[in-house]
């Protein structure tokens, strides 16, 4: 289990506040929570959902983003090595704020807009 998983777990005990009081706090269906923890399901969780969960539970938002924990085996493969910047640049922009997303859009037209020339 990674640190958020952790993190919200412990804090739904400490606060005695149970996984489908927290996914309702949140604004999603019942099981969402308890998901997110056993299953791991989303990955990461969503910013508005960051933001409403670090309220309910009394930490920073920033506690709960974590993009540094992906702990996957290195993997060695061209092809493999593609698909984990894929899921990395996924991960990025499903937990970016629309400024944030505004400015990866403009960064990667620089990028492209170089390697026509």
């Amino acid at each position: 289990m990674d640190d958020v998983r952790r993190l919200v777990l412990d804090k739904s005990k400490d606060l005695d506040i149970t996984m489908k009081a927290m996914s309702k706090a949140v604004g999603m269906n019942e099981t969402f929570i308890q998901q997110f923890i056993k299953r791991g399901t989303p990955r990461y969780l969503p910013e508005e959902i960051r933001h409403k969960l670090a309220k309910v539970i009394g930490v920073s938002e920033e506690r709960l983003r974590g993009r540094d924990l992906d702990t996957e085996p290195a993997r060695t493969t061209p092809a493999a090595a593609g698909r984990a910047d894929l899921d990395d640049m996924w991960a990025i922009w499903n937990t970016a704020s629309s400024e944030e997303r505004l400015l990866i859009v403009d960064l990667a037209k620089q990028v492209v807009g170089r390697i026509g020339k």
